[in-house]
């Protein structure tokens, strides 16, 4: 099964540079564009994305659930395993999602 059908889309690719890591050991082959606001929790598909390395854009995905799970920022023990420009745009996607109403959101 190949990745877009196992989760529906493949992620848009760009040979930008990840803004999140200096160094990657082995490179990888492309990055991708991560929406700071993802689409699936209201983003808009031309809204403000980032070139990220595939593992950066994973541990971005992580933490926002984990900030949607906790219903605001996580423990440190949870965020001490990630570094401080992925934890810092994790929070500006927290930021902005907790910004707009969405179903589910309420309270937080």
């Amino acid at each position: 099964m190949d990745y877009d059908h196992a989760y529906g889309a493949r992620p848009l690719t760009t040979a930008d540079p990840c803004v999140l890591h200096k160094y990657h050991q082995p490179a990888p082959w492309y990055n991708h564009l991560h929406h700071v606001l993802p689409m699936g929790w209201g983003g808009n598909p031309k809204g403000q994305t980032i070139s990220v390395c595939p593992n950066g854009h994973t541990n971005l995905h992580a933490m926002l659930e984990e900030y949607r799970r906790m219903g605001g920022l996580p423990a440190w023990e949870f965020l001490r395993n990630f570094g401080p420009k992925e934890r810092a745009w994790a929070a500006e996607g927290w930021l902005r999602m907790t910004q707009l109403e969405l179903p589910g959101m309420e309270g937080v």
